[in-house]
């Protein structure tokens, strides 16, 4: 059995303009890589998205977190 235990998760963010939601989701990643006690694997890089409904955009990121 493996010493450590993991979750894949997908971190979405969502904003008024796209320069916002991709400025948050970098952020996002900076934070989530610089977590003390959780080892953070980037699966996917940030991937832009647009809800019609609401108008906003948003940035979407895969990530592995390791205990």
């Amino acid at each position: 059995a493996p010493d450590k235990e993991f979750a894949r998760v997908q971190v979405n963010v969502w904003c008024d303009t796209r320069l916002a939601a991709s400025d948050l989701g970098k952020l996002v990643e900076l934070t989530l890589r610089a977590g003390e006690g959780l080892q953070t694997q980037v699966i996917t890089g940030r991937t832009s998205t647009f809800d019609e409904t609401t108008d906003y955009r948003g940035t979407m990121q895969d990530f592995i977190f390791f205990t």
